[in-house]
């Protein structure tokens, strides 16, 4: 992982001509981009080789959004085809439709029950201030809403 500071040195270019390009670019770094300690921008090997491309695009005279088209062409014909059968990347295997439905199914499930919770607590808050407004005395002749708010306010807290 390199930052910011080594990248001008393997580039030539300056820190805000590095930074331009990671902000430009950050679709094709792809997940190259991460933050370290003390919020530093930290680029692994791959966006290293990216922004060098990048910056060998440029010196053949091409603007950023060729070298953008170019790039994500570049790795979409590097990345292989996804197929069902095989593994994935991290080598496990997929797990079966089936499967997948009924968690997902479950989790519908758990978020609902989760909703009506929230309802039944959203109607007893709704309750209670309710109860709470109808105790407040009506307003004196003469003094303003804004006191009348304030007022509200406290009874509400309990003071």
């Amino acid at each position: 992982m390199q930052d910011i500071k080594s990248l001008m040195d393997v580039l030539g270019m300056t820190e805000n001509q590095v930074r331009t390009r990671i902000d430009r670019f950050k679709p094709v770094l792809n997940g190259s981009v991460r933050k370290g300690s003390f919020n530093r921008v930290l680029i692994d090997n791959n966006g290293v080789a990216v922004l060098q491309r990048v910056k060998e695009l440029e010196g053949q005279g091409y603007d950023f959004d060729h070298i953008q088209i170019t790039l994500e062409s570049e790795t979409a014909r590097a990345q292989p085809s996804i197929n069902r059968s095989e593994p994935d990347q991290r080598g496990a295997e997929p797990l079966p439709l089936p499967l997948v439905m009924q968690s997902l199914q479950e989790r519908i499930e758990s978020l609902e029950t989760q909703l009506k919770e929230k309802d039944k607590q959203i109607v007893w808050f709704q309750q209670i201030l309710e109860n709470r407004i109808l105790q407040l005395p009506p307003p004196r002749e003469g003094i303003d809403k804004a006191s009348r708010l304030t007022r509200f306010k406290q009874f509400i807290v309990g003071k």
